[in-house]
C-alpha cells in the first residue's frame, strides 16, 4: 500500500470535516498523511487553525499536494484548462490516483476504501457518515482548551451552563458576496430564523437565546430576538471562541455553516434539540450533512 494523502483547505469548519474524514481513512489506511494548503483568495480565513486549536499539525508539507490543488483549481478556468488536464494525465500515467468528490454532502462508502496507488483526496467530504464510528475519537480531537478563552468569554461559560440555554448563528458577512450569493441560501431573507426560535420557545422551558453574528447590530434591527444575549466580541483569530461557546449551548440552531455544524455536533447535552436549515445550499441537494436526529426546519 502507497502513502495516501488528503488535500485540506478552507475555513474552521472544513478543516474539521477533512481532518475527521483523514481519521475514518486512516483507520483502514495506516499511511495516510493530510496536507493544507491556503490559497491567496482564502486568506480571508484564519489560515490552517487546526494545530494553533487542538494540536492537530498538517503531517507533511507535500509540494506534490501542493501542485495538484492547483492544477484542480486552474482546470476550472478555460484558459488553463488544456494545459492542466495535459499534466493531470501525465501524473496519472505516473500512477498517481486523484479521488475528487462528488457532489455535496453525499456520502460513499467507497471513499473510504483502501486504494493501492499512490493517491490524492480532494473535498470537502461534509457528512457524518463518514466518522460516525469513531466518533468518540473524533470529539477527542476536537476538544477545546477552556483556559485559552477569553475572560468575557470563559465568564459566560458557568451561565451558559446554568440556562435552558439556545446558541442561534447568523452568518452575513461572506455569505452576501456575489460568488457566495450564489451558492448558499440567504437564510436571513426567509422565516428560518423566526420558525426556528418560535419551535425553541414552544418546546423549551424559558429558553435564553446566545446570538452569534458577525454583524449583530444587524440581527437586533432584523429579528428583534426577546431572552437574547448577543456575543459580538471574537473576530478573526478568537472567532473559534463562539464555536466553543456555542458547543456549550443546550440547544442549537444553526445557520447553513460548516462553523455552527460543528458546534451543534460537539453539544455533549444528552437532551439537546438542534434545528437546521433544510436547505443547506442554494439548488444543489446535501443529503447526507445532517445526524438523524437534527430537526430540518422548511421555511419556504
Amino acid at each position: 500500500m502507497k502513502k495516501s494523502t488528503i488535500i485540506s483547505a478552507g475555513g474552521l469548519g472544513n478543516q474539521m470535516f477533512q481532518y475527521a474524514f483523514f481519521l475514518a481513512k486512516k483507520k483502514r489506511s495506516p499511511k495516510m498523511s493530510i496536507s493544507f494548503f491556503v490559497p491567496s483568495r482564502e486568506i480571508k480565513h484564519n489560515g490552517y487553525e487546526l494545530g494553533n486549536l487542538f494540536g492537530l499539525f498538517s503531517e507533511d508539507k507535500d509540494l506534490l499536494a501542493t501542485f495538484i490543488r492547483k492544477l484542480l483549481i486552474f482546470e476550472k478556468r478555460s484558459f488553463y484548462r488544456p494545459l492542466c488536464s495535459l499534466l493531470l494525465s501525465i501524473l496519472k500515467l505516473l500512477g498517481i490516483t486523484i479521488v475528487r468528490e462528488e457532489g455535496y454532502s453525499i456520502y460513499r462508502e467507497e471513499y473510504l476504501k483502501v486504494q493501492s496507488k499512490r493517491a490524492f483526496y480532494f473535498g470537502y467530504w461534509q457528512s457524518p457518515c463518514y466518522f460516525e464510528a469513531i466518533e468518540n475519537e473524533v470529539r477527542s480531537a476536537f476538544s477545546f482548551d477552556y483556559s485559552r478563552l477569553s475572560d468575557k468569554s470563559r465568564g459566560l461559560l458557568e451561565t451558559i451552563r446554568s440556562q435552558e440555554s439556545v446558541s442561534v448563528h447568523i452568518r452575513r458577512g461572506d455569505f452576501l458576496s456575489v460568488d457566495n450569493q450564489s451558492l448558499y441560501v440567504n437564510l436571513n431573507d426567509t422565516l428560518y430564523y423566526v420558525k426556528s426560535v418560535d419551535w425553541m420557545k414552544e418546546h423549551l422551558n424559558s429558553p435564553h437565546f446566545y446570538i452569534f453574528s458577525d454583524d449583530p447590530q444587524w440581527v437586533k434591527k432584523h429579528l428583534q430576538i426577546d431572552n437574547a444575549t448577543y456575543i459580538d466580541w471574537n473576530r478573526g483569530e478568537t472567532s473559534w471562541e463562539d464555536m466553543c461557546l456555542m458547543s456549550e449551548c443546550k440547544h442549537n440552531i444553526i445557520a447553513n455553516s460548516t462553523f455552527s455544524w460543528w458546534a451543534a455536533w460537539l453539544n455533549r447535552y444528552e437532551k439537546k434539540q438542534v434545528l437546521v436549515p433544510k436547505c443547506f445550499l442554494r439548488n444543489r441537494e446535501t443529503p447526507n450533512i445532517y445526524p438523524a436526529d437534527w430537526l430540518q426546519i422548511d421555511f419556504s
